[in-house]
Protein backbone atom coordinates (compact mmCIF):
# COMPACT_ATOMS: atom_id res chain seq x y z
CA UNK A 1 0.00 0.00 0.00
CA UNK A 2 1.10 3.54 -0.64
CA UNK A 3 1.96 5.78 2.22
CA UNK A 4 0.81 9.37 2.61
CA UNK A 5 4.24 10.62 1.45
CA UNK A 6 3.98 8.61 -1.76
CA UNK A 7 0.54 10.07 -2.47
CA UNK A 8 1.82 13.59 -1.84
CA UNK A 9 4.83 12.99 -4.08
CA UNK A 10 2.58 11.69 -6.85
CA UNK A 11 0.32 14.75 -6.54
CA UNK A 12 3.29 17.13 -6.75
CA UNK A 13 4.62 15.32 -9.83
CA UNK A 14 1.25 15.57 -11.55
CA UNK A 15 0.96 19.27 -10.68
CA UNK A 16 4.37 19.95 -12.19
CA UNK A 17 3.24 18.39 -15.48
CA UNK A 18 0.16 20.60 -15.86
CA UNK A 19 1.86 23.75 -17.25
CA UNK A 20 3.72 21.75 -19.92
CA UNK A 21 0.51 19.99 -20.96
CA UNK A 22 -1.26 23.36 -21.15
CA UNK A 23 1.53 24.66 -23.39
CA UNK A 24 1.03 21.70 -25.73
CA UNK A 25 -2.71 22.34 -25.91
CA UNK A 26 -2.23 26.07 -26.54
CA UNK A 27 0.30 25.31 -29.29
CA UNK A 28 -2.07 22.87 -31.01
CA UNK A 29 -4.93 25.39 -30.82
CA UNK A 30 -2.64 28.07 -32.27
CA UNK A 31 -1.78 25.80 -35.22
CA UNK A 32 -5.42 24.84 -35.73
CA UNK A 33 -6.47 28.49 -35.87
CA UNK A 34 -3.93 29.29 -38.60
CA UNK A 35 -4.78 26.16 -40.59
CA UNK A 36 -8.44 27.20 -40.52
CA UNK A 37 -7.47 30.65 -41.78
CA UNK A 38 -5.57 29.06 -44.65
CA UNK A 39 -8.59 26.95 -45.63
CA UNK A 40 -10.34 30.18 -46.62
CA UNK A 41 -7.55 31.20 -48.98
CA UNK A 42 -7.34 29.96 -52.55
CA UNK A 43 -3.66 28.99 -52.55
CA UNK A 44 -3.45 25.20 -52.20
CA UNK A 45 0.35 25.21 -52.34
CA UNK A 46 0.48 27.53 -49.34
CA UNK A 47 -1.98 25.30 -47.46
CA UNK A 48 0.09 22.18 -48.15
CA UNK A 49 3.36 23.85 -47.15
CA UNK A 50 1.90 25.24 -43.95
CA UNK A 51 0.35 21.88 -43.07
CA UNK A 52 3.71 20.12 -43.52
CA UNK A 53 5.44 22.85 -41.52
CA UNK A 54 2.92 22.54 -38.69
CA UNK A 55 3.26 18.75 -38.60
CA UNK A 56 7.05 19.00 -38.37
CA UNK A 57 6.93 21.69 -35.68
CA UNK A 58 4.35 19.72 -33.69
CA UNK A 59 6.47 16.57 -33.93
CA UNK A 60 9.58 18.41 -32.76
CA UNK A 61 7.63 20.15 -29.99
CA UNK A 62 6.38 16.86 -28.56
CA UNK A 63 9.86 15.35 -28.58
CA UNK A 64 11.11 17.91 -26.05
Amino acid sequence: MKTQEQYEEQIFKSLNKVPFEMKKIKFILFLAKYINKLKRSKSTILKILFLLYSIIITFLYFLK
